[in-house]
């Protein structure tokens, strides 16, 4: 599974990440499945930031004009 070929939302994404982590921090998982949790994990980990990446790009804000008009803007970069 590649964080391209990921077909989940960014909450169902984060929902089963938050379950690996639940999973990996109560143990008694053998090496093996620990070891691949932790790469579902980063691969989920990585889908989600880049999700959230695309979205921060897409943002804008409604903004009104002194005219009384309306138009969108990019919102400003940190």
């Amino acid at each position: 599974m590649d964080a391209q070929e990921i077909n989940l939302t960014f909450e169902e994404a984060m929902d089963k990440l938050e379950q690996i982590v639940s999973e990996m921090e109560r143990g008694g998982i053998p090496l093996e499945q620990m070891m691949a949790k932790f790469e579902e994990g980063a691969k989920l980990a990585k889908y989600c930031q880049e999700k959230l990446a695309g979205l921060k790009k897409k943002m804008e804000i409604l903004t009104r004009r002194p005219d009384g008009s309306t138009a969108w803007e990019e919102l400003p970069e940190e």
